[in-house]
């Protein structure tokens, strides 16, 4: 689920248009906003800290984040 949140575009599912976050490939993902949407959409889930990374040879967001159950 938390994938599904980092690659979906705001504003591309029209009943829930806040959710998804920017695209990786222009910037990197924003922990604050991905941490919001992960707690607003996917509450069951509790994330505790994010750490988005990316490798410039090609081009790959990682992103490490804690959770608790």
């Amino acid at each position: 689920m938390i994938s599904v949140c980092i690659l979906t575009e705001p504003f591309v599912l029209p009943l829930t248009p806040d959710f998804g976050t920017a695209d990786p490939s222009f910037s990197t993902v924003s922990p604050s906003s991905l941490m919001l949407n992960v707690s607003k959409y996917i509450p069951e889930i509790s994330l505790v800290s994010v750490t988005p990374s990316m490798n410039e040879e090609s081009g790959i967001v990682n992103v490490k984040f804690i959770y608790n159950r």
